[in-house]
């Protein structure tokens, strides 16, 4: 009996259904899109997940976390979320959230079971999408990546749509040399090519790996990966492995994050005409009616709202952005190594370092592929692509920013003049009053002296 484990890296699209487009969600979306750039794309709201385990837990049975060497910056948390999934897969023991990597582990499949998975293939993303998500599973999905102040409180969640998976690999554990065997041949009685990587312990699938259709990639994939996990210790194979799990997961997660730069600035492009019509609609107009507008204070309370947003944006990210490409930037950078964004430094130093050994694998020449197979001159490619993407969204920002501004500029003193107009009137009416009621005093002294 073998296990079967599917590993997935979700992207969650911000150019969809249930994600706000006014203006606290603007600001929401800009801010968490600077954060992935330094941190990466992680769970965020640890709250909801599943337990936190370990392998000092005696039930964490995660392969994926054993091989994986400082995929992450800042944490080597894993987290059972099993209950987010629970389709019609009888088999399916434990679902584990690393970093943004979903771990799916099938126990106890034999050899034919094995054999029918791997003729799903390349589409092995739809078929999991299919399986295993469905609204209320996206819906958590977002909110573990991108957090729930970028989704509209009250969507109907059987219209929100899955994530694209942007890495999906199923790789096979055989129980001992024999069934090793079998699968491998049997594996190529179906004309399922496969190639080592260095280890006879590791086969790989010939199916396309970077798939440079996109702008530079749009997925990976190399199913399937059959493994058998050595009785000893053996530094080729965890190597190996480690490296090809590693540039793997690196590579998505740069293009996770790049997708997600290009959905900011879209959604900062939609909100340059979304967003001054909501903010001339609650602020930006008259309010003379002196009881009508008594709570909100004429505008006074959303403009204080909005203003306290948009400075604490302004001075947060949209400065961390400006300061990119400075000369103190480029002289930390020279000095300390210590790229403006760590996250995008981090994984593209151990893209290069993980995929220099996988070239052969990650990098095979076809027409559509930078003609080089070296790891750096892939790094260089897609940095070039990040800063090209970074600098229209920076640019985007700023055009907001400026929007931005001279409307709540003209709507400061449209708040100011409701406020003079409503003060004028109260004290017209308070100057009126006291003679009103002398007046009806006066009449009603008139009546019982004539009666």
């Amino acid at each position: 009996m073998a296990k079967l484990i599917y590993v997935i890296l979700p992207y969650p699209t911000l150019i969809r259904q249930g994600i706000r487009s006014d203006f606290g969600g603007t600001l929401n979306i800009i801010h968490r899109i600077n954060e992935i750039m330094q941190r990466g794309l992680r769970l965020i709201d640890k709250k909801a997940l599943g337990k936190k385990v370990s392998p000092g837990d005696g039930v964490f049975t995660s392969h994926l976390k054993r091989y994986l060497r400082h995929y992450l910056l800042l944490s080597n948390e894993a987290f059972d979320v099993t209950s987010f999934f629970k389709k019609e897969a009888s088999k399916l023991k434990v679902v584990y959230a690393y970093g943004n990597a979903l771990e799916f582990t099938f126990e106890n499949l034999k050899v034919d079971e094995i054999l029918e998975t791997f003729e799903i293939g390349h589409d092995l993303d739809s078929h999991v999408q299919y399986e295993f998500f469905d609204g209320e599973v996206s819906k958590k999905i977002y909110e573990m990546y991108l957090g729930k102040e970028v989704l509209v409180q009250d969507y109907d969640v059987s219209t929100f749509l899955s994530p694209f998976l942007t890495v999906y690999i199923m790789i096979a554990i055989a129980e001992n040399k024999s069934e090793f065997d079998t699968i491998i041949k049997k594996a190529a009685s179906k004309r399922i090519s496969l190639r080592k990587v260095g280890s006879k312990l590791i086969k790989v699938g010939k199916y396309s790996t970077t798939n440079f259709g996109g702008s530079p990639f749009f997925n990976v994939s190399i199913n399937p990966v059959i493994v058998l996990p050595p009785q000893k210790y053996d530094h080729r194979f965890n190597d190996n492995l480690s490296s090809l799990l590693n540039s793997i997961l690196c590579i998505g997660e740069l293009h996770n994050i790049l997708e997600l730069i290009d959905d900011a600035h879209e959604s900062c492009t939609l909100a340059s005409h979304s967003v001054p019509f909501e903010l001339k609609q609650k602020i930006g107009s008259l309010k003379i009616n002196p009881f009508r507008n008594i709570l909100d204070l004429y505008g006074l309370r959303s403009y204080k709202k909005y203003e306290e947003l948009f400075h604490s944006f302004l001075y947060g990210d949209v400065a961390h952005m400006r300061k990119y490409g400075t000369k103190s930037a480029e002289i930390i950078w020279k000095k300390e190594g210590i790229f403006h964004y760590q996250a995008i430094n981090d994984l593209l130093s151990r893209t290069k370092t993980y995929s220099g050994n996988m070239a052969h694998i990650l990098y095979k020449p076809i027409a559509a592929r930078p003609k080089s197979s070296k790891g750096e001159t892939f790094c260089s490619y897609i940095f070039k692509t990040f800063e090209n993407r970074f600098n229209e969204l920076r640019d985007t920002v700023e055009d907001f920013v400026k929007d931005t501004s001279k409307i709540l500029e003209a709507s400061r003193t449209t708040v100011q003049l409701n406020l003079a107009l409503v003060a004028l009137f109260l004290n017209l009416l308070l100057t009126i009053l006291p003679v009103k009621a002398w007046v009806e005093q006066l009449i009603s002294f008139i009546w019982h002296m004539v009666n």
